[in-house]
């Protein structure tokens, strides 16, 4: 149970999101990477949330708890497409998201849950400056809680 763990299961399951009549993702990278391609487009790149509170608590005596936020960046349009397809490109994606990431709530046993208290996830539809570019598409925050089997003592 590690964020790279996470970031590992969720790029397989991200794969697997059929935001019909829209395709699948080309690519699905676990890390941030300084560039892509619009060869691999639509695209999904995953990480830590930049600027977001990541926490680890302690509780009962033998187990901690590592509540923290990751951003999906679902790329799908360079930014000389018009706005009218790019933003039909991405009207099936938040769903088709959600369909796979509520079937997988655990992530197949490695961590305690998907989403928080306010849902599943958050999203935000727009340009993304992404390395030397800017592109079009989703910037997904989604809360995951670990918990950790740990000795705690004074």
């Amino acid at each position: 149970m590690t964020v790279i763990a996470t970031l590992n299961q969720l790029a397989v399951l991200m794969a697997t999101v059929n935001p019909t009549p829209e395709p699948a993702p080309v690519r699905v990278l676990a890390n941030p990477r300084e560039a892509v391609q619009l060869a691999d487009f639509p695209c999904v790149v995953m990480g830590l949330a930049p600027g977001e509170t990541q926490i680890i608590s302690g509780f009962g005596g033998q187990f901690s708890r590592h509540d923290y936020k990751l951003h999906l960046y679902y790329f799908v349009a360079g930014k000389i497409t018009p706005l009218a397809e790019a933003h039909a490109r991405v009207l099936p994606v938040p769903q088709a998201v959600a369909n796979v990431l509520f079937a997988n709530i655990q992530l197949g046993g490695i961590i305690d849950h998907l989403g928080d208290e306010t849902g599943l996830f958050t999203y935000s539809v727009g340009m993304i400056a992404w390395g030397d570019g800017e592109y079009f598409g989703l910037t997904f925050t989604l809360p995951v809680t670990e918990k950790v089997t740990q000795v705690i003592s004074a």
